[in-house]
């Protein structure tokens, strides 16, 4: 049976992330773990100067695809997963461009939300 917390969403997710070749990150088996109606809020960042919110699993592939583009070698370094309720913190570093970032993941249902 396979284990639905928020916490293993998250993880099968992480171990997802680079499914797929540098030309076709994000298989269907990645976007499996998110809900047709997650979103995705980014804050300001050189990709996104004002932050945007990304509505559905669609717009989220769109996006991992045109990130797939300008990343070729994406590597994550995941310090941590910290769970509690139906939220999950990862803290990791962007490798190829030195960034620290934190991902918080509402999972409920199995997926990603």
């Amino acid at each position: 049976m396979t284990d639905n917390s928020p916490e293993s969403v998250v993880r099968r997710y992480l171990q997802l992330y680079y499914d797929g070749t540098p030309d076709s990150y994000g298989s269907d088996r990645f976007f499996s773990v998110w809900a047709e109606d997650c979103v995705q809020e980014f804050l300001p960042s050189a990709q996104f100067p004002a932050g945007t919110v990304l509505l559905g699993k669609d717009a989220a592939r769109s996006n991992l695809s045109s990130v797939s583009r300008a990343f070729r070698n994406r590597r994550l370094d995941v310090h941590d997963v910290i769970a509690a309720g139906d939220r999950v913190a990862v803290p990791a570093e962007v490798v190829e461009m030195a960034t620290p970032v934190v991902w918080f993941t509402r999972a409920a249902k199995g997926q990603a939300e």
